[in-house]
């Protein structure tokens, strides 16, 4: 059993633009909104200049989002987060 499935989080791996506004859509059904939004990165090596990032992983309340690099989804993220 995975951490997010013991904590009974919701988890989505998004698969690109097909998946733009499930964010939004999740983030504008919740009934009171999150004072805050976590996020962090996979990247393909340990140094800050170098390395570049591959993954994404975005989550509020208790949805848990993962995405590879895609422009319009970390669009959304800034959105989101400027709302919280």
């Amino acid at each position: 059993m995975y951490l997010y499935q013991k904590l009974n989080y919701k988890y989505t791996h998004l698969k690109g633009d097909e998946d733009l506004g499930v964010m939004t859509n999740v983030w504008d059904s919740l009934e009171t909104k999150p004072l805050i939004c976590g996020f962090d990165t996979e990247t393909d090596g340990l140094h800050p200049k170098t390395a570049s990032p591959f993954l994404y992983s975005f989550g509020f309340d208790k949805y848990i989002f993962t995405f590879e690099t895609n422009e319009k989804l970390i669009n959304e993220i800034i959105t989101i987060s400027k709302k919280a």
